[in-house]
């Protein structure tokens, strides 16, 4: 395959990368493969079989074969944005790659984040609880969470600019929730495509929800009997099934005052120096959960 993948959205995880992912999906513009996220460039091992990942280049590239003639070949994988030597990855295998950067309040994302796994079955215990003792258990995504390090931006972005200059657009969540048509616009005139082609999702991608119940938690948090089902039943039936039958939405809120004292005590410091470097100040007051 000659046209090598080309844009890249690095994330943040739980910043909206999956609704942009989708809605440049509909560009004939863009070839976007089934799996949004292969994580080759960041070496991040899914611990869940039934969750894919890539580790081998040919097989990489497998996932593009169909994408030559396409302007754009997309990679939608949100731990390129945190994992060590992922951008020097990125630029040792394109130079000319196009990097879009989703932020989000760093305590709504780790909430959000939280709760995401509270959805899949493979967590338990109060949001403060988990994020204070996933904090000193390691830095990769192989080894932990990462819930509260992933929110120490400045650092992550600050190696992408450095390495990709120009070619690096940076948005926030709240740019999204403040006009998604806006959102959408100000990245199809970042990457050169026509807007106009653009179909604009109004729901989300990866709404909060929870289990409703103790069994519902086993089923989903079991890995054979996932990868079991993923192998037997398509997608659509799988997401049919877990919406109807295991989760709940959630109705789990996040203290504005917790919010407030989390944010001061890990990332007001980080976060100002973010703001200098992408020139403006970046998190919305207003809740985006």
């Amino acid at each position: 395959m000659e046209d090598k993948v080309d844009l890249f959205i690095v994330g943040c995880i739980k910043g909206g990368t999956t609704w942009l992912y989708d809605v440049l999906s509909t560009s004939p513009d863009i070839y976007a493969p089934n799996l949004k996220e292969p994580h080759y460039f960041s070496k991040v091992k899914q611990l869940r079989p039934h969750i894919k990942h890539v580790s081998d280049f040919e097989e990489y590239l497998s996932l593009y074969e169909s994408g030559d003639g396409y302007k754009y070949r997309m990679d939608g994988s949100a731990s390129y944005l945190y994992e060590k030597n992922t951008a020097k990855r990125i630029y040792e295998y394109n130079p000319n790659a196009k990097i879009v950067i989703l932020l989000r309040h760093p305590v709504r994302r780790a909430f959000s984040h939280y709760q995401m796994l509270l959805r899949e079955g493979v967590l338990i215990g109060d949001f403060e609880s988990v994020i204070k003792s996933d904090y000193a258990s390691g830095e990769s995504m192989n080894e932990s969470s990462c819930f509260l390090k992933m929110g120490e931006y400045y650092n992550q972005v600050k190696t992408y600019t450095d390495v990709f200059g120009s070619n690096v657009l940076v948005l926030t969540y709240s740019d999204l929730l403040r006009s998604k048509h806006q959102f959408v616009k100000e990245v199809a005139d970042f990457i050169g495509v026509d807007f106009s082609n653009l179909e604009i999702k109004e729901e989300k991608s990866n709404p909060a929800a929870l289990p409703k119940g103790a069994i519902s938690r086993i089923i989903l948090g079991t890995n054979a009997l996932r990868f079991a089902v993923q192998k037997v039943f398509p997608k659509s039936f799988r997401v049919f099934i877990k919406k109807r039958c295991l989760l709940k939405k959630s109705n789990l809120k996040l203290n504005e005052d917790s919010t407030a004292r989390i944010y001061e005590q890990y990332f007001k410091e980080d976060s100002e120096k973010l703001f200098q470097l992408v020139g403006r100040r970046m998190w919305d007051e207003v809740s985006d959960l």
